[in-house]
């Protein structure tokens, strides 16, 4: 048997059902588990395709551009290494959005040197906003103040 005849899985296809075989099809749960897995990769890909893609872009900007030109980069790391690193850290969007203020940073009008990618994603930076907010007005304390909340006590008084 020639290799183009296996299937995906690596063995020979069944056989073409007959005349007197009957056309029943049957599903396993291993089939149904095969389905999910390549619905779950093809959501992975397509979640990873926008980053991937940037960072491609910005991959060949500095193999065939970058090198042509004097390196003028102002910032430690430079902006195409803070851009891959923000993609890679934060995703396509906040780290995108974060590639674009750096960039934009890239005038005379901003302090030159270190400026590394923030450790805190767009989830982290929103949870202590509100927390802030929350110690200002004080409004309930949050869990984590390192109190602990106790319910009021359930005593039957009727007695």
């Amino acid at each position: 048997m020639i290799y183009a005849e296996l299937n995906d899985r690596g063995s020979a296809p069944s056989p073409t059902p007959s005349s007197s075989t009957p056309n029943t099809r049957t599903d396993s749960p291993a089939d149904a588990d095969d389905q999910l897995t390549v619905i779950a990769r093809m959501r992975r890909v397509a979640h990873l395709l926008p980053r991937r893609t940037v960072i491609f872009l910005i991959e060949l900007y500095r193999t065939w551009v970058s090198p042509l030109r004097l390196p003028t980069c102002r910032f430690e790391p430079t902006c195409s290494g803070y851009a891959v690193e923000a993609l890679e850290r934060h995703g396509f969007l906040y780290g995108s959005l974060l590639a674009t203020v750096r960039l934009l940073k890239c005038g005379p009008w901003h302090k030159p040197g270190y400026d590394p990618v923030p450790d805190k994603g767009p989830r982290e930076l929103w949870s202590d906003l509100c927390g802030r907010i929350r110690e200002l007005s004080g409004g309930p304390q949050s869990a984590h103040d390192g109190r602990t909340h106790q319910p009021p006590s359930r005593r039957n008084d009727s007695t």
